[in-house]
């Protein structure tokens, strides 16, 4: 089986079942550990984007980066 396709008639189940971040971590993260809405993060792995959305629902700066991109950048630097 080729694994480039292997969850591609998946992707729209996973999303719709996958919950949020409780509120209570994100609470956390922006009242105890410093987030703000003038913070930049980098969502490394963003995958569903679940955690980047309830990044940009608070005014966040976000970028991410999806972990195929991050496998493909990896690749082409281990044969340089």
């Amino acid at each position: 089986m080729d694994n480039t396709k292997k969850f591609t008639d998946k992707a729209d189940k996973y999303v719709s079942s996958r919950p949020s971040y409780p509120t209570k971590l994100m609470d956390y993260l922006y009242n105890e550990v410093g987030f703000s809405d003038k913070s930049k993060i980098a969502d490394i792995g963003a995958g569903t984007g679940i955690f980047t959305r309830q990044l940009l629902e608070r005014n966040s700066d976000v970028r991410c980066l999806h972990h195929i991109l991050l496998r493909r950048m990896m690749k082409s630097l281990m044969n340089m």
